[in-house]
């Protein structure tokens, strides 16, 4: 049986993304095995000791955005090394790897697909605030999706506001599919356990850093819950990049900070903990984004603790998995807090959850478009 190729171009996202690797690249190695994945891009990606990487990586020069000298250089080097894999299929997962992507497909008769992760017209909005120039990238960003996006033969979504956006006629697309970042069954680890009389609530997070993620909030309002109650009723545990936030706040006593793990680690960690912690802070971005860590967070048998926003409504009190908060209301974060003290309460969340991983919030049925994709 002849081998045909897939090639993810990986410009914006390292080969360990856990999307590519442990979602779309684990489910083609099981499910289409005259298929044989290639990733080149910026990682060099070292697999754990004894794990079989689902694809082959080949890394590319380093890239740049920027127009300095040697951009051009290296942008043509990638290209011949793309051509060079004579793939069968290229996948685009960003719009800054789209144009590549059209054009390794006309120079090579390999056919697209493109997976796309962000608005990043609205996001240039929200960041560049007076600069012209970041604005001005949010809508090249944007006409690039217009004039390329239908060259694609499928489309992927990471969530329901970009479904929408990509439905309409402009954008000419054909064939348009969501792809949440729901959880491999493979990789659920055993649920968590309650905590025990007179033990504190763990929190969790596991993320990166960023502005208006919230963790310096959601570690205030851990210090000042204790402080009122005169003990430790609650602690809070961050899986997350080493940063100036991290450090200040590992500094001040604030939070308990862990180094980045691989993915299926960090899913059997967390099942170590009572709550996951998703309070982001109201941004364009974040009342359009789906987290990936909340649905981790459900695999791991953990109640939610979330911000209310219109678009996680639906993923989380919809299916009784948690409580939404405004990320900013010290009083919303006690009585959550205090009802996912309640044993009954804390246990009906993470039954929920655990339950809605499996039926509703379930990998196999949301990624069979995708497989399938490759199968013809």
């Amino acid at each position: 049986m002849a081998m045909r190729k897939l090639l993810f171009l990986g410009i914006s996202h390292p080969a360990e993304t856990p999307r590519l690797l442990h979602r779309q690249a684990r489910a083609l190695e099981k499910s289409v095995p005259d298929l044989s994945c290639v990733y080149v891009g910026r990682s060099s990606f070292d697999p754990a000791p004894g794990a079989h990487p689902p694809f082959l990586v080949r890394r590319a020069p380093r890239w740049s955005h920027g127009f300095r000298p040697g951009a051009l250089g290296r942008w043509l080097m990638m290209l011949t090394l793309c051509i060079r894999t004579r793939p069968d299929w290229v996948q685009a997962s960003d719009v800054r790897e789209l144009g590549l992507g059209v054009l390794i497909c006309a120079l090579s008769g390999a056919r697209l697909v493109y997976d796309s992760h962000e608005d990043y017209l609205h996001q240039a909005r929200q960041n560049a605030g007076d600069n012209w120039a970041g604005r001005a990238r949010g809508v090249w960003y944007r006409a690039k999706e217009l004039a390329l996006a239908r060259f694609a033969t499928r489309v992927f979504c990471t969530d329901d506001v970009l479904y929408g956006l990509y439905g309409r006629r402009a954008f000419g697309i054909r064939r348009l599919y969501r792809l949440r970042n729901f959880v491999p069954a493979v990789l659920v680890p055993r649920p968590a356990r309650a905590p025990g009389p007179g033990q504190p609530l763990r929190l969790v997070y596991a993320g990166s850093s960023g502005a208006h993620r919230g963790l310096a909030q959601c570690a205030e309002f851990v210090r000042r819950y204790n402080l009122e109650r005169g003990a430790e009723a609650l602690t809070f545990d961050v899986y997350a990049k080493e940063s100036n936030t991290i450090r200040e706040l590992a500094r001040r006593g604030r939070i308990r900070h862990h180094r980045r793990v691989a993915y299926p680690q960090l899913l059997e960690r967390l099942s170590a903990y009572h709550v996951g912690v998703c309070l982001w802070q109201s941004t364009p971005k974040h009342r359009r984004n789906l987290p990936m860590k909340n649905f981790d967070y459900m695999a791991a048998g953990l109640p939610l603790l979330t911000s209310r926003f219109d678009q996680l409504l639906p993923y989380v009190e919809g299916v009784g998995s948690g409580i939404c908060i405004d990320p900013s209301s010290y009083a919303d974060f006690e009585r959550a807090a205090d009802r996912l003290r309640e044993p009954v309460s804390w246990g009906r969340f993470a039954r929920n959850g655990l339950e809605a991983t499996r039926e509703r919030f379930a990998l196999a049925p949301e990624i069979a478009p995708y497989v399938d994709t490759f199968r013809v």
